[in-house]
């Protein structure tokens, strides 16, 4: 592991909370593992510091066009492309963190695609974490020779999208893929949207009422 960025050695693993968690960089990440003697690790990253737009890529490499990854995160919007295409010169990785702050309950959205990166020789995941702590991510899936592992409710597919709650805290939102094989791109797009306290419903409602009142004075 190199010392400019730090990440965790399996799709599934990077979706554990706690210890394996701690250090690791928002931003983006590519790196290409080439196969025994032919070379050392290539790595590149875009460290964030907060929201805006990161990129990281393999021109100038002989890896050039098999790995890239750009992560575009706003306050209550990330969104996340990706493509980490192997083979028997190299193991790729592309790899998206953005860190969400969350002040009160929410609904959590997400739309993602993992569909191109599947099978043998490929592990590709996305996972929502709680950095309080928890042994397994709030919501995710990861996909590891095919094999699908989900959390949360989500279904265990490839392609799919999933709304569900989570309570105000901090989160890491994370999709990476590692691929010894050829493999195509992947992405999501997630929202974060506050829910109304239950006593804001019957505000807005008595509001309604008393507006309705004074229009028929």
């Amino acid at each position: 592991m190199d010392s400019s960025t730090t990440v965790v050695s399996s799709a599934v693993a990077a979706l554990v909370a706690g210890s394996a968690v701690a250090g690791i960089t928002p931003g983006t990440m590519v790196r290409a593992i080439p196969s025994s003697g032919e070379g050392t690790a290539i790595t590149r990253t875009d460290p964030a510091a907060g929201p805006g737009t990161y990129a990281s890529d393999l021109d100038g490499t002989p890896f050039a066009g098999r790995g890239a990854a750009q992560l575009v995160w706003g306050a209550s919007t990330v969104s996340f492309t990706g493509l980490a295409s192997g083979g028997a010169d190299a193991t790729l990785r592309t790899q998206g963190i953005a860190i969400v702050d969350v002040a009160s309950a929410s609904q959590f959205s997400i739309n993602w695609n993992l569909s191109q990166a599947m099978g043998v020789g490929v592990e590709a995941s996305w996972g929502l974490i709680d950095l309080a702590g928890g042994s397994d991510p709030t919501y995710g899936v990861a996909f590891d020779d095919g094999a699908g592992t989900a959390y949360g409710g989500v279904g265990t597919t490839a392609s799919g999208s999933f709304v569900g709650a989570i309570a105000a805290g901090t989160y890491m939102l994370v999709m990476l893929a590692d691929a010894s094989t050829v493999a195509g791109p992947i992405g999501f797009s997630a929202s974060f949207t506050a829910v109304p306290a239950p006593g804001v419903f019957a505000l807005l409602a008595l509001a309604g009422v008393l507006g309705t009142r004074r229009r028929l004075r």
